[in-house]
């Protein structure tokens, strides 16, 4: 996998080397090897049940949301 790393100005002092931050610029090619591993990857532990149900983020049909919702609740009982 090969990146370029372009640097972003954010604000602030641009003699500041803290005021900017990297960004990786990936291929398109190098992308669809990583969304194909990702999308296996995921689809074994949903069916496996690997991860805990308090895993909410970064799995289909879940969000952090969903899990702050059910803090809140738990909390307010």
């Amino acid at each position: 996998m090969h990146a370029t790393i372009k640097v972003l100005y954010k604000q602030g002092d641009r003699s500041d080397c803290n005021n900017y931050r990297g960004v990786s610029l990936l291929s398109h090619v190098g992308k669809v090897p990583i969304k194909i591993i990702t999308n296996r990857l995921s689809a074994f532990c949903e069916a496996n049940n690997i991860l805990p149900e308090e895993q909410c983020g970064l799995r289909p049909g879940r969000s952090t949301v969903d899990m702050l919702s059910t803090v809140g609740r738990a909390s307010s009982t």
